[in-house]
């Protein structure tokens, strides 16, 4: 759901503003299937949240500090960036990444499991 937010309003208790875009589902799996490469990147990509709804994956970061102007640029040259290096430039540039508002508890981070290393 795609909101336009007034910058002073308050979001309502269980609801999380997010910089992100709307894509296929497979675009998680395939952020998922580029971690395990990414590994040094972890710090920035572990912020990334996804979700399914109707058919459709949204992926984004959340904004936990004060929804402004400039917040959500920031957010959005970092996801940009973020996914352009794993591989995965799901929009075009920063400008095509929207605020979109949406209940914190359906959202989930990306699936990672750290590969095991051989004992010598």
């Amino acid at each position: 759901m795609e909101f336009d937010f007034d910058d002073d309003a308050e979001l309502p208790e269980g609801d999380v503003m997010v910089m992100g875009t709307w894509t296929r589902p497979e675009a998680i799996d395939l952020l998922e299937d580029a971690l395990p490469n990414a590994a040094h990147l972890q710090p920035l990509w572990e912020r990334i949240v996804v979700k399914l709804e109707d058919g459709k994956a949204l992926v984004g970061l959340p904004i936990t500090s004060k929804v402004t102007d400039e917040n959500c640029d920031n957010h959005a040259r970092h996801l940009h960036s973020l996914l352009r290096m794993l591989g995965l430039p799901l929009v075009s540039s920063p400008m095509a990444l929207d605020r979109i508002r949406t209940s914190e508890a359906e959202l989930r981070p990306l699936h990672y499991e750290a590969p095991e290393r051989e004992k010598k």
